[in-house]
């Protein structure tokens, strides 16, 4: 008899203690299931970060490429834009120089006019 009043206690005893341990089961499953849904929505942001850090790698290569083009295409622009200089420069100088004989050349002839005329006064 003690023997099944030992097992009844220790039955009531079970029932007490899974009564009691419910309530901490359901929590701890609702913050199993938060964790989850946590570590769900790190993976999705985790994702969404690793496809915006390719988006924006791919566009700096983009950029990148076409910085180069536009500074190549400068380059090339400030080339023609020298030699231009270059010719302008030349296109001075040879006018500069046919100026400076043609002021020679009209010296030359008025000297010349101003002899012809002095001796046909003689």
């Amino acid at each position: 008899m003690e023997w099944d009043s030992a097992t009844v206690m220790a039955k009531k005893r079970v029932a007490s203690l899974t009564s009691s341990v419910q309530p901490q089961r359901r929590h701890c499953r609702n913050k199993q299931d938060r964790l989850r849904a946590k570590e769900m929505e790190c993976e999705v942001l985790r994702l969404n970060l690793e496809k915006e850090s390719d988006r924006r790698a791919a566009l700096e290569k983009r950029l990148i490429v076409a910085v180069g083009k536009s500074d190549q295409m400068h380059a090339k622009e400030l080339a023609k834009v020298e030699e231009r200089r270059a010719e302008d420069a030349q296109i001075a100088e040879d006018l500069r120089r046919k100026i400076a004989a043609a002021k020679t050349e009209e010296e030359e002839l008025r000297s010349k006019i101003a002899e012809l005329t002095h001796n046909r006064e003689k």
